[in-house]
């Protein structure tokens, strides 16, 4: 064994500050193809500082509702390593002309997914989905007379079978600057939505 397959710290429980659940009802996608490259923590490459897009490429936001959006990760054992399977299921909740296309455009392409867990007392509130391998519609379904989904589209982005990431999704927290930098939550948060298409 390698010495990165080493654990290195203490994990205690602390019940006031105990980990919860949920995540907020907006899903942001990029076209992996769109992304140039990403800005990585020197110490820890699990930690996303920032992202760069080609050109003027953007992301997009899919807004959902209360709890429309569910990732899950999912641990793969292989033969000559562990791997993690992201996955998000979401809804589309519309039926439009337009809806339709962007839905037949998720099932050619390859996407990397950001969600903002309503956990936020950590470096790990932002977390992105897919970042090495990317993630690819696998399932998507309409039923009408569905009282849950009234109709909507569900749809699963993940990766596919045999060709998971390497890692947990990565935690993407900007620095304040000057002299002791430290995560902020609001520079993060602004720093994404800048990546993100305006709404109009």
């Amino acid at each position: 064994m390698s010495a990165c397959s080493k654990i290195t710290k203490n994990r205690l429980y602390n019940a006031c500050k105990r980990i919860f659940g949920g995540v907020e009802a907006t899903l942001y996608l990029f076209n992996r193809s769109d992304i140039e490259s990403y800005i990585r923590d020197a110490q820890n490459p699990n930690v996303i500082r920032g992202i760069t897009m080609k050109s003027t490429a953007k992301g997009f936001r899919y807004e959902g509702y209360k709890k429309s959006i569910k990732p899950t990760v999912t641990g793969v054992s292989k033969e000559f390593g562990y791997s993690y399977r992201h996955a998000i299921a979401f809804l589309v909740l519309e039926n439009g002309s337009e809806a339709k296309a962007e839905i037949e455009a998720l099932g050619a392409g390859e996407f990397v997914a950001v969600i903002i867990n309503k956990q936020k007392t950590h470096d790990a509130a932002i977390e992105v989905l897919g970042t090495d391998v990317g993630l690819v519609l696998t399932d998507m379904t309409r039923d009408l007379q569905d009282t849950a989904t009234e109709g909507a589209y569900a749809l699963t982005l993940q990766n596919e079978e045999g060709n998971e990431e390497p890692h947990l999704p990565a935690s993407f927290a900007v620095l304040t600057e000057g002299a002791t930098p430290v995560y902020s939550y609001d520079l993060s948060i602004a720093a994404l939505e800048a990546l993100i298409t305006p709404v109009v």
